[in-house]
């Protein structure tokens, strides 16, 4: 209804205006209830947020290393990420 306010919380207790946001793969919980100052407060409802782990190829490049010389420096490379972080 006009004039409501969505609600948000990932415990069921504490709400907030703003909507969580999840980055880690698993499974998420997320209530939301409806506040209007002309109606009574709206029970909570759950949602199941799932996030599926993505697949990713990591290729390492091929390094030798002579006794009693300085470690290689490790280096590769990454494919098929969402985004870098």
């Amino acid at each position: 209804k006009e004039g409501s306010t969505l609600l948000y919380s990932t415990n069921g207790t504490e709400y907030s205006e703003t909507a969580p946001t999840f980055t880690e793969a698993g499974t998420h919980t997320v209530y939301v209830k409806a506040t209007n100052p002309n109606y009574k407060e709206t029970k909570a409802v759950s949602a199941a947020v799932v996030i599926r782990p993505r697949n990713v190829t990591i290729t390492v490049n091929s390094a030798s290393k002579t006794y009693g010389t300085k470690d290689p420096e490790f280096t590769g490379n990454y494919d098929d990420l969402v985004s870098s972080g």
